[in-house]
């Protein structure tokens, strides 16, 4: 394991070193060198991270079942210092490194880095936002291209990606169209699972992390207000992460979600407000972990 660690902690270093000079190069563009220096600073918070984790490893070893694979390396090594170069060059566009940004951020470089934390979670919770700090961390990338029309190449090449993080997704509703609709509208954002009912949703909240819980109102054993009330019991934290769904504005029920300020869409709705809704509701619950992290 201190060999995979040891590794990452010399590619965040030049990572960062690499964006700290882009934003000294781009500086006539304000956007573009702000950018580059939050993603160096970034880079330096992971470097920290992982040079917490070497002293954590100390003396003993933790054997690792992976180990890293060359050619992996190398690529990610050459694009680091063939970007250098041609920054001191000056041959390196803007676009250029914008496409750079993407090469390396979405690369196995990052699968690496969450393996490296998630090995090590289990013996200590600083490691636990590590996760949600990549998440918010390429979400940033993200949202700066898709701001900034002239990067539509690079944003596009980041969408055809899969995501190096995903979150994960509970659907509680009981009509078997609508939740596999919502499935496969949202599987894009992470790992799906659907409960029939407010029971079987708790159940499933006993044993897994949910990003999001998108829950309908009126159902069947179980209702969508008492499931949230039982999951807040359990979980206070929860709370934030629930959705609602619901088409019944005279039920008694809806009151409910005013009174208590919480998060919901009335039935029928467009995907893309649902999704946008569940978009917002994970990373908010990134940045929480981040700030909790």
């Amino acid at each position: 394991m201190k060999r995979i660690v040891n590794w990452l902690i010399g590619i965040e270093r030049e990572a960062g070193a690499l964006y700290r000079t882009a934003a000294e190069t781009f500086h006539e563009d304000e956007g573009l060198s702000a950018f580059a220096l939050r993603l160096a600073e970034e880079e330096e918070g992971h470097y920290e991270l992982l040079a917490q984790a070497l002293r954590h490893l100390g003396r003993k070893d933790q054997v690792s079942p992976l180990t890293l694979d060359d050619a992996m390396k190398e690529k990610i090594e050459a694009c680091l210092a063939e970007s250098k170069r041609r920054l001191g060059q000056g041959t390196l566009t803007a676009a250029d490194f914008c496409s750079v940004v993407v090469e390396l951020e979405y690369s196995e470089w990052n699968h690496v880095f969450l393996y490296v934390m998630n090995a090590l979670k289990e013996t200590d919770k600083r490691y636990l936002s590590a996760a949600a700090k990549i998440q918010d961390h390429l979400k940033g990338i993200e949202e700066f291209f898709a701001s900034r029309p002239e990067f539509g190449a690079q944003l596009g090449a980041i969408r055809r990606l899969p995501p190096v993080w995903q979150g994960r997704i509970l659907i509680v509703e009981d009509d078997g169209l609508v939740s596999e609709f919502l499935r496969v509208a949202l599987e894009e954002m992470g790992i799906v699972d659907i409960a029939w009912n407010g029971e079987e949703g708790l159940k499933k909240m006993d044993g897994m992390h949910y990003d999001a819980v998108i829950c309908d109102l009126v159902m069947p054993k179980m209702d969508g207000v008492e499931f949230f009330k039982r999951a807040v019991a359990k979980e206070p934290e929860s709370r934030a992460r629930f959705l609602f769904l619901t088409g019944f504005v005279s039920d008694e029920r809806f009151p409910f979600l005013r009174e208590q300020n919480l998060a919901y869409i009335l039935k029928p709705a467009p995907i893309g407000r649902i999704k946008q809704g569940v978009r917002d509701i994970m990373l908010k619950s990134v940045r929480r972990q981040i700030r909790e992290g």
